[in-house]
């Protein structure tokens, strides 16, 4: 069960990593936006490598959830 825990441990570590990562740009998008509505034009080649970075993370973090829910699935199966 100890490895289980430490598995748990790096996971939710990882997702706190990737989501505090989201969040960092989901900011950064809104001010961006912010910044639009007054009239600020953005690069849009810089926009764009951000969305495509959040839109990343966000899948590493799906993914991340994924490989999690599976563990959990494996271990409970072969326990019995």
């Amino acid at each position: 069960m100890a490895m289980n825990s430490g598995i748990h441990n790096d996971a939710m570590r990882t997702l706190h990593r990737l989501n505090t990562r989201y969040e960092e740009q989901n900011e950064e998008v809104q001010r961006t936006m912010r910044l639009q509505m007054q009239g600020v034009q953005p690069d849009a080649a810089q926009f764009m490598k951000l969305l495509e970075r959040h839109s990343v993370t966000q899948q590493a973090m799906e993914a991340q959830v994924k490989l999690h829910v599976k563990a959990h699935q494996t271990a409970l199966n072969e326990s019995r």
